[in-house]
């Protein structure tokens, strides 16, 4: 429940930041809540497949994928933290388009000898 909090939460700060700083703001945000559990599902996965090849080829217990499900929930939650956290950061830069705005005109110059 907590991941989920977060997320939501990151997710707000994630589009008051891309719309701030000239960004577009839906694309981050989507981009973050899917990015978050797309993270976590590839990372779970791997870890699935090599602990179910290990059941196969090394004759570990069946129920290792049961006994160690929270820590490889966990250990999925750090790389998904990770990436928010960068888009975040990346969307926290305020975005120089390369456009230099014109110089003020220069300031008026008085004649002091031309005064009544």
């Amino acid at each position: 429940m907590l991941p989920i909090i977060f997320l939501i939460i990151i997710s707000v700060f994630v589009y008051r930041t891309a719309r701030d700083n000239g960004y577009n703001a839906v694309l981050w945000t989507v981009a973050t809540a899917v990015g978050f559990f797309v993270v976590q599902l590839a990372v779970g996965l791997g870890i699935g497949i090599f602990l179910g090849l290990g059941i196969t080829l090394w004759g570990w217990s069946p129920t290792i994928i049961a006994d160690y499900q929270l820590i490889v929930g966990f250990i999925a939650l750090v790389p998904a933290f990770i990436l928010v956290w960068l888009i975040w950061r990346h969307v926290n830069v305020i975005r120089d388009d390369g456009v230099t705005p014109e110089p003020p005109p220069p300031p008026p110059v008085f004649d002091s000898e031309s005064r009544d």
